[in-house]
């Protein structure tokens, strides 16, 4: 079993409709190594990030 760590609070900052901090859901954002033309290939990595 993984211990899951202590969140630290932080004070929430809006950007736009987005909420970063406080108890908002964390965000990831990332981006594709590959040239987007190679569309198999760029799904693959896509479906890595998400698992």
């Amino acid at each position: 079993m993984v211990a899951m760590r202590t969140r630290t609070q932080t004070r929430p900052v809006h950007l736009g409709a987005l909420r970063l901090g406080g108890n908002a859901t964390p965000v990831i954002q990332s981006m594709c190594s590959i040239k987007t033309e190679r569309v198999e290939e760029v799904s693959a990595q896509i479906n890595r990030c998400a698992a």
